[in-house]
């Protein structure tokens, strides 16, 4: 098991825990690097505000301030299980090659670590980063702190409103509704859950989470679609609107439904819902290497590849694996 790192700042710097209020400054943040590694400047406080809404911002999220009080980095951390714990770090290109993502970087395996003492012992516990593979120093730097490359995520996207998306036809005895509050709750998540078995690298969600996420502001139940066979759910696509443009969360089509047009149908409407709301396009991550076939189910709904980003982990403690695992 490694040792617990420590959190260093360069001289000139200190940090604290996000706060609302700096929603705005992080989106600027953000854009700037989009910049940096040949994307877009699109994103707003609504956008950070969606990303923030199931973290506790006072352990999940830090940002490092500089002398004048600009925020010249910012990290944020998901926790799957204790096991799995994901960091998002962006430092401003202004403020590149003075330590801020190495501090970055021992701020996440920091948090991990305090995240490990609460994992199930027999487990295997790893901290985890998605650069830019257009980002060849964040990769370097990685690489120096014994992250390894284990797959890439494409991030693809399509314009709206998408080509045939209202005609696309629903497959027999198969009905598509919108989430009803109150009422679909648990069975839509343990249908998400059953559908997600097959991603790699995936320790099961929670209810909570779930919860949590129905609470977030910028949640629209008519962007929950799911995909009824009688009583039982056979499919989910969710996404959310922010800034005016889309984002899926999740597509999910549980295993005897597969193969029988539900992902397309699902994707087809959440995309005429999306530009009925106004958003002009959308866009959502994928595993290249999925078990599913996602990749090609997006391809044949119009999306084209917009970026790719590379997991990367390193192991703070060796186990079991509690990802979900592809089984027959």
């Amino acid at each position: 098991m490694i040792s617990p790192p420590t959190f260093h700042l360069p001289s000139g710097y200190r940090s604290r825990a996000a706060i609302e209020a700096d929603a705005s400054a992080v989106a600027a943040l953000q854009n700037a690097v989009q910049l940096r590694e040949g994307g877009r400047a699109d994103l707003g406080a609504e956008s950070v505000l969606e990303d923030w809404s199931t973290l506790d911002l006072a352990n999940d999220t830090v940002v490092i301030v500089d002398d004048a009080g600009h925020i010249a980095a910012h990290a944020s951390l998901i926790n799957r299980q204790h096991a799995v714990i994901v960091i998002y770090p962006e430092v401003d290109p202004s403020h590149e090659k003075r330590g801020l993502g190495t501090a970055l970087i021992g701020w996440g395996e920091a948090q991990a670590h305090l995240h490990m003492v609460e994992a199930d012992p027999r487990h295997r516990v790893v901290a985890r980063h998605y650069p830019n593979r257009a980002n060849s120093e964040a990769l370097r730097l990685l690489n120096r702190h014994g992250y390894a490359e284990e797959r890439d995520i494409n991030v693809m996207e399509i314009d709206l409103p998408a080509p045939d998306a209202a005609e696309r036809a629903t497959p027999d005895h198969i009905r598509i509704e919108a989430f009803r509050p109150g009422i679909d709750d648990r069975q839509a998540f343990d249908a998400m859950e059953d559908a997600f078995r097959d991603i790699w690298g995936r320790p099961p969600s929670t209810f909570e989470r779930f919860q949590r996420m129905l609470q977030a502001a910028t949640f629209d139940p008519g962007l929950m679609l799911i995909a009824w066979d009688g009583d039982q759910i056979a499919g989910q696509a969710w996404s959310t609107i922010t800034d005016g443009q889309a984002w899926t969360n999740a597509v999910g089509v549980r295993r005897p439904w597969r193969r029988r047009g539900i992902g397309q149908a699902l994707l087809a409407q959440s995309f005429a819902a999306q530009a009925a709301r106004g958003a002009t396009r959308s866009g959502l991550s994928v595993d290249s290497k999925s078990a599913t076939g996602a990749p090609r189910l997006y391809l044949q709904a119009g999306m084209r590849l917009q970026r790719t980003h590379v997991l990367m982990d390193r192991e703070l403690r060796p186990g079991i694996d509690p990802s979900i695992a592809v089984t027959d």
